[in-house]
C-alpha cells in the first residue's frame, strides 16, 4: 500500500496509509506515529485560515496531548472519562493554513461491524433496558463535565457525535476536532435533548418553549421532582441560555433520581417509570444539534462517576445485568478525576484554554480446544476505527521513508528480539472493556507433554524448540488468559502451520504463574473447565491463546467473557509491541 508522511505541529511525523477509512466517507486515513502508535489523520476539504479558529484548535490539542499520552502510559486509565473523548492531539498546517488534525482511534467497542461508530440515535431505536440507558446517560454527563471543567464546548454536538457500547453502559465522544472555548449556552441544550431522548425513548427532543407554548409533557408524574425541574428548565425559553442545566447538574440529578443514596445500586421503582412507552405529548421534531454559537456557556460541575465494566464473579450463574444491577463504588481505587499532569504545564494549558512487568518464570499444564480461529491482518491494510463526516481531495505535502514491515516476514531480516518483552504487551483490554495485566512471561519449551499429538507433530515438523509464553489476569482476578507465541523461519511457514491445524481440536499449553493468583489453574484439572481458545498468525508468527476462570467453573454462560479475553490476547501479541516503542 502507498504511504506518505505528514508532520504535525508537535514535530511528530505520521506515516499515512493512502486508503481512506470510514466506509467511503473519504476524509480520514489510518496512520502511525514514529513510535508505531495507530492514529487517524483527518484532512479538511477546505483548509482553515482563520487565526482564531486555529488558535482554539491549538489550545484544544494541548489538553488532548496531555490526556491521551498520559492514558497510554498508565494501564487502567482508559476508564477515566477524559479518556473517552476523542481529543485532537496534533495539527497539520501548510502555509499557515490548518489542513487537518491527528486524533486517537475510536475504541473498537464503540464501533458497529461495518467499522462505523454506534451512535446515540441507534440507542433510542434499540430501546435497551432502563438501567442501561441511565448508565449511558450518566457516562455522557461525565464526558461533558470534563469539557465544562476546561471551559470547552464540542462545537457541533449532535446524536451522531456520541457513541455507545452495547456490552456495557459506556459512551465515547467523537468528532472533537472542533472543540472551542464555551460561550453562552455551550452544549447544554443539545445535552438536554440527549438526556430527554435517552430517558423517555423519544424520537426527537422537544423544542424550546416560548410564549404560550407548554413545556414537555407526557413525562411520568412520579418522576423525581428535581429531575423534572431540570427538564423544564432545559427547554424553557424564558431563561437565559447560560441558565440551562449544566452537565454537572444533570449528573447529580440522574444519580439522585435513579441510584440509591450510597450510589451502589439502581432504584427499581425509578427505573420502572422510564420503562413505560415513550411519551406522546407535545413533542415536536427538532434537530438536536441546532444550537446558536452565541448561546454557549459552562459551569463547574461535580466529579465524574463510573459504571460496571468487569466480568462476572466466579459464583455468577448468569452473564449480563441482574434485574437490579449493582454499581461499583465510583473510583474506589482512588483514581483521579482525570489524568494527572505536571503542575507547571497544566497551569499553562488552563491559562491558554481560558483565554480562548517484570518478567518471571512460568510452568505449563493442561490444554484447550480452539473454538474460533481469528484470521491474521496485515499491519497497514486494515484500520478498524474509522470515522468521518466530510470528504476532501487529499494531496500529501511531504513524503518520507517508512518502516518496512515486510522485514518481519523472514527470520533473516526480522530484528525483533525473541523475548516476552518484545512480543507481548504488558497489558491489554478486550472488547468488553476488561483490562488484563501480565503476571508471568518468558521463553519456554516449544513442545510440552500435555500438548495433543497433532500440535506436537506440526511443531516438530518445523523444528520448533522454544516459544514465548505469557499469562494475564484481569483486574478483579477472575480470569486467566494464557498465550503461546511461535516464531517460524518465514511468513509462508507461519501460513502453512496455521492452515495445517485450523479447525482441528488442538491441545496447547496453558501457562500459569508459579505462585500467587492464577497458579492454582495449573494445579487443578482444567480439562473440564469452560474455556475459550483463539488463534491468529501475522508475519512469521503464530499465536494461540486460551482463557478460563481461575476457579475452573464449568458454567457455559460465561463464554462471551472468555471469548473476548482470548481474542484480544492474540490480537495484541506480536512484534508490533517492540516496534511501537
Amino acid at each position: 500500500m502507498l504511504q506518505v508522511s505528514v508532520t504535525g505541529e508537535s514535530g511528530e511525523v505520521y506515516d499515512v496509509a493512502l486508503e481512506t477509512i470510514g466506509a467511503g466517507q473519504g476524509s480520514s486515513y489510518g496512520c502511525r506515529d514514529r513510535s508505531g502508535r495507530e492514529r487517524v489523520y483527518k484532512q479538511y476539504g477546505v483548509p482553515l485560515t482563520d487565526a482564531e479558529v486555529i488558535g482554539c484548535a491549538s489550545r484544544a490539542v494541548l489538553f488532548g496531548r496531555e490526556i491521551v499520552l498520559a492514558v497510554e502510559r498508565q494501564p487502567g486509565s482508559e476508564e477515566w472519562a477524559a479518556a473517552s473523548i476523542n481529543w485532537p492531539i496534533d495539527l497539520v498546517l501548510q502555509e499557515r493554513a490548518l489542513i487537518g488534525v491527528i486524533t486517537p482511534l475510536i475504541p473498537a467497542e464503540f464501533l458497529q461491524p461495518d467499522g462505523m461508530p454506534l451512535t446515540f440515535d441507534q440507542l433510542v431505536l434499540e430501546r435497551p433496558a432502563a438501567y442501561f440507558r441511565v448508565g449511558v446517560l450518566i457516562r455522557i454527563c461525565d464526558l461533558f463535565v470534563v469539557l465544562e471543567e476546561r471551559d470547552l464546548a464540542h462545537g457541533g454536538l449532535s446524536e451522531q457525535n456520541v457513541a455507545w457500547n452495547r456490552s456495557q453502559p459506556h459512551a465515547h465522544l467523537i468528532d472533537c476536532d472542533g472543540l472551542r472555548p464555551a460561550q453562552g449556552d455551550g452544549d447544554r441544550l443539545t445535552l438536554a435533548g440527549l438526556i430527554y431522548r435517552g430517558l423517555f425513548l423519544s424520537q426527537a427532543a422537544p423544542k424550546v418553549a416560548t410564549g404560550e407554548r407548554q413545556l414537555p409533557s407526557g413525562i411520568p408524574a412520579e418522576l423525581d421532582p428535581a429531575l423534572r425541574a431540570l427538564v423544564d428548565r432545559a427547554f424553557s425559553g424564558s431563561i437565559a441560555p447560560h441558565a440551562r442545566p449544566s452537565a454537572g447538574e444533570w449528573l447529580a440529578g440522574l444519580k439522585a433520581a435513579f441510584l440509591t443514596p450510597d450510589g451502589g445500586a439502581y432504584r427499581p421503582d425509578a427505573l420502572a417509570l422510564i420503562d413505560l412507552p415513550a411519551p406522546q405529548g407535545d413533542q415536536e421534531a427538532t434537530v438536536v444539534a441546532a444550537i446558536s454559537p452565541a448561546e454557549e456557556t459552562v459551569e463547574n460541575a461535580v466529579p465524574e462517576t463510573a459504571v460496571p465494566r468487569t466480568p462476572p464473579a466466579w459464583h455468577t450463574d448468569h452473564v449480563g445485568a441482574p434485574a437490579t444491577p449493582l454499581l461499583t463504588t465510583p473510583f474506589s481505587d482512588g483514581r483521579p478525576a482525570h489524568p494527572p499532569a505536571s503542575g507547571s504545564k497544566v497551569a499553562g494549558i488552563l491559562a491558554a484554554i481560558t483565554a480562548c512487568i517484570g518478567v518471571i518464570a512460568l510452568i505449563g499444564f493442561a490444554a484447550f480446544k480452539t473454538n474460533d480461529p481469528n484470521d491474521s491482518t496485515d499491519a497497514y491494510t486494515t484500520y478498524s476505527n474509522p470515522y468521518s463526516t466530510s470528504s476532501y481531495s487529499y494531496t500529501p505535502p511531504t513524503t518520507t521513508p517508512v518502516f518496512d514491515w515486510g522485514t518481519l516476514n523472514s527470520a533473516v531480516t526480522d530484528k525483533t528480539p525473541f523475548s516476552s518483552d518484545a512480543l507481548l504487551p504488558e497489558s491489554f483490554r478486550d472488547s468488553k472493556n476488561v483490562e488484563y495485566t501480565m503476571r508471568a512471561a518468558g521463553v519456554n519449551d516449544c513442545i510440552t507433554p500435555d500438548m495433543s499429538r497433532n500440535v506436537k507433530s506440526v511443531l516438530n515438523s518445523y523444528n520448533c524448540e522454544h516459544m514465548i509464553a505469557g499469562s494475564y489476569i484481569d483486574r478483579d482476578e477472575h480470569i486467566l488468559v494464557s498465550i503461546d507465541v511461535v516464531a517460524l523461519p518465514a511468513v509462508a511457514d507461519a501460513d502453512n502451520l496455521y492452515s495445517a491445524i485450523k479447525g482441528q481440536n488442538q491441545d496447547w499449553a496453558i501457562w500459569c504463574p508459579k505462585s500467587g493468583t492464577g497458579s492454582s489453574v495449573c494445579d487443578g484439572n482444567s480439562g473440564y473447565a469452560t474455556r475459550s481458545g483463539w488463534s491468529s498468525h501475522q508475519y512469521r508468527y503464530v499465536y494461540e491463546s486460551t482463557a478460563l476462570y481461575i476457579n475452573l467453573t464449568q458454567d457455559k454462560s460465561i463464554t462471551d467473557w472468555l471469548d473476548a479475553a482470548a481474542s484480544a490476547a492474540v490480537k495484541q501479541a506480536g512484534p508490533e509491541n517492540y516496534w511501537h516503542k
